[in-house]
């Protein structure tokens, strides 16, 4: 895709993007942290379905080959349902959707941001990097403004 954009920008277009990338940091915790924090936090339910979902598989990612443990990730959320007798209806939602999507084929990761830095940059220049302050999780999702990379 990064390829492709560049083919279709004049040498002085821009490129505005949002990008994804994950740390060491998003992919730790323990199944009751995120639950904890997610639940109590100031989001609609639906909000919650999605970061829940998305933060469980985190907690299960490889980073260094770039896989998501979609298998483990179910395994592990349906046992602490289990273990914890939960009852709420938004983590059941969850435990059920991680069941239906453990065989998903889609198991690779977006790259730590030292990698996403490096991909981008064999097409394009940096020129700016912000982020969105209006939702969870923003810093994972930058916002880069790219010049495209041609020879002088």
């Amino acid at each position: 895709l990064l390829k492709k954009m560049y083919s279709l920008l004049k040498k002085e277009g821009i490129f505005i993007g949002r990008f994804h990338f994950l740390d060491k940091i998003s992919c730790s915790g323990t199944i009751s942290d995120i639950v904890e924090k997610i639940i109590n936090g100031n989001l609609t339910d639906r909000a919650r379905f999605i970061l829940l979902k998305i933060h469980i598989v985190w907690l299960f990612t490889d980073l260094v080959r770039r896989e998501l443990n979609r298998p483990i990730s179910a395994k592990k959320f349906d046992e602490y349902v289990k273990k914890n007798s939960i009852s709420n209806p938004i983590l059941l939602e969850v435990r059920d959707s991680l069941i239906a999507d453990q065989n998903s084929y889609r198991n690779y990761s977006v790259p730590e941001e030292k990698e996403l830095t490096r991909i981008i940059s064999r097409h394009f220049d940096i020129i700016d990097k912000k982020n969105a302050y209006d939702y969870e999780d923003m810093l994972y999702y930058p916002i880069y403004a790219l010049r495209p990379k041609y020879n002088a």
